[in-house]
């Protein structure tokens, strides 16, 4: 699940990282209007992911999730079209299938806002017209957008596949909510659930990556080596 303007020079470096293990990749991107407007957009496009499972579940016994920035909302979209019972079929096969799932720099609701306007411009005083813009749409646009955002935002923090989970987060990105993250991952591991965050003082918003690729990549293996060989135990804390 990319993040917003993402391109494919950004995302080859991961999806390299995920063939070299033997992974097939399905790379997901949205635009700002799929997402501004989730019932035409978001919504439809989890609909047909959803359906993709249903038709190739045969094909694949193992699933990992990697979501990027406002990536996380939008795989929240599709954990909220799967508590639908139409959908319970797909619900169960990503239960039993679904390894792990790992967010970097995952931006909830509330920071949606300053993830946006980052994405979109450098420029600070475009930025700061941006935020106020998104949240006045916040407001007008309830019904049709940010109740959505909301219900997405509840199914990514309960976690409803109950799989193991890792965050790539920094304490300087003003388009995450860092202490969220801690809160959210103890409850995961209270619940009997894997859950580990790799935090960093300071490093830029879905380039946490580029800026430390050693930290990064040794982490991310490790995880998924250990969910892959059900060695719990072995688990980062």
């Amino acid at each position: 699940f990319a993040w917003l303007f993402s391109q494919d020079r950004h995302l080859d470096k991961y999806r390299k990282l995920y063939l070299e293990l033997g992974f097939n990749v399905l790379t997901i991107r949205t635009d700002l209007i799929q997402i501004l407007f989730p019932t035409f957009g978001t919504q439809l496009m989890m609909a047909q992911l959803i359906q993709f499972m249903r038709k190739y579940h045969d094909q694949y016994d193992t699933y990992i999730t990697h979501t990027f920035s406002v990536g996380a909302y939008v795989m929240g979209e599709c954990l909220v079209l799967l508590k639908n019972n139409d959908n319970k079929d797909v619900k169960e096969i990503l239960r039993q299938r679904m390894k792990g799932v790992i967010t970097d720099s995952a931006v909830d609701v509330n920071e949606g806002p300053v993830g946006l306007a980052k994405a979109s411009t450098t420029n600070q005083l475009l930025q700061i017209l941006i935020i106020i813009l998104i949240r006045l749409y916040y407001i007008l646009n309830y019904p049709m957008a940010t109740r959505h955002y909301i219900e997405s935002s509840k199914q990514i923090h309960i976690n409803p596949i109950d799989c193991a989970s890792l965050a790539f987060i920094s304490k300087d990105d003003p388009a995450v909510n860092h202490e969220d993250h801690l809160k959210t991952f103890e409850k995961h591991r209270k619940n009997g659930l894997i859950g580990i965050v790799k935090s960093w003082d300071q490093s830029p918003h879905v380039a946490h990556y580029l800026k430390y690729p050693d930290e990064y990549r040794s982490t991310l293996l490790k995880f998924l080596e250990n969910v892959m060989s059900n060695e719990n135990d072995t688990m980062l804390k």
